[in-house]
């Protein structure tokens, strides 16, 4: 569990009311991880929403080849693993620090449940995770674009 003022301090959160915050930080706990370390791999079960409170994650995906590339980076702030509030809440993309991280990691049934009988904390949320997915399909072009 985390203190709810934690959750309050990002743009995701900042619309939901202290009790929904309440509840929902009684499903969350910090984590932290070493450079170089995966967090999420591409395809696999959308099991968290994480929140970066510190350092970089670079989001990637895995070509024909076998090789890794970066398809956007994220600071902290930004939200992650969007696919677990949306069905079929499976990764599209992997996750890899770009140095000593910390999180937030938010259990995504338990969050999708309270979302569902809770519709303002709900429509609040899913904005954010629309934006943040609108931003990551951004950052995805610009890479590709460098790419080619």
């Amino acid at each position: 569990m985390i203190s709810p003022e934690l959750l309050r301090r990002y743009p995701a959160f900042a619309n939901i009311t202290a009790d929904d915050l309440r509840f929902i930080s009684t499903f969350s706990e910090e984590r932290n991880y070493e450079e170089g370390r995966v967090i999420f791999e591409e395809r696999a079960p959308a099991s968290h929403l994480y929140v970066i409170v510190k350092g970089e994650v670079d989001i990637f995906s895995t070509v024909g080849n076998g090789k890794r590339t970066t398809v956007d980076s994220l600071i902290a702030g930004d939200l992650m693993q969007l696919s677990s509030v949306v069905p079929p809440f499976e990764t599209r993309f992997g996750a890899v620090t770009r140095g000593p991280t910390k999180v937030i990691a938010i259990r995504a049934g338990m969050l999708r449940d309270y979302l569902e009988n809770n519709a303002t904390a709900g429509f609040h949320l899913l904005q954010r995770i629309v934006e943040a997915m609108s931003e990551r399909l951004d950052g995805t072009r610009v890479q590709l674009a460098a790419t080619a």
